[in-house]
């Protein structure tokens, strides 16, 4: 997908590029590791802590994908509803690339 998005960004095609970033952001979000519970009571920890990723595993990208392609498609329905067929179309054509990324 990487490579993906540089051929995306040289041929500006935004509708990949965009859907493209925002699924590897979401993929990136996903590998965070969740963040400790602390008590309001106790001070702010000082410096920066290393955390490992988490491993994602093949059935969590596609959710993730489909995830995305939700989101959009519930947008589009939103920007028909009230006329927004320019907004609308961007985005059916990032769920046309997100698409093509489905197992």
């Amino acid at each position: 997908m990487q490579a993906d998005l540089l051929g995306a960004r040289k041929g500006r095609d935004t509708a990949a590029t965009t859907a493209l970033r925002t699924l590897l952001a979401a993929f990136s979000n996903a590998e965070a590791p969740p963040a400790p519970a602390t008590s309001s009571l106790a001070p702010p920890s000082v410096g920066l802590v290393e955390h490992d990723r988490l491993v994602l595993t093949d059935e969590d990208h596609q959710r993730i994908l489909r995830e995305q392609i939700a989101t959009r498609q519930t947008a589009i329905g939103e920007y028909d509803e009230i006329g927004q067929a320019e907004a609308a179309d961007e985005l059916r054509a990032e769920v046309a690339v997100l698409e093509g990324y489905l197992a």
